[in-house]
């Protein structure tokens, strides 16, 4: 199954309490730190504990490297 990226209204398609409008604000949010990139798609699974100001970007906890996490997979895992 391909990736999906996050889309403008992504959150909004999968809540009933986040607005069209909410839902492309927090994708825009999303992109400006990284979380995303221009496409859409998920750079890190947030849920890792990364370092604190010593850790390059795309590396973990102590340096080690964060896989680029797959949106399907979080979906399933979710039960999205």
């Amino acid at each position: 199954m391909p990736p999906r990226p996050v889309t403008p209204d992504w959150l909004y398609k999968r809540s009933i309490y986040i607005s069209p409008e909410q839902s492309a604000v927090i994708q825009q949010a999303l992109m400006k730190i990284n979380v995303l990139d221009a496409f859409g798609n998920v750079n890190y699974d947030v849920r890792v504990v990364r370092g604190s100001g010593g850790c390059a970007e795309g590396e973990g906890k102590q340096g080690t490297r964060v896989q680029r996490w797959d949106v399907t997979s979080a979906d399933a895992a979710a039960g999205w």
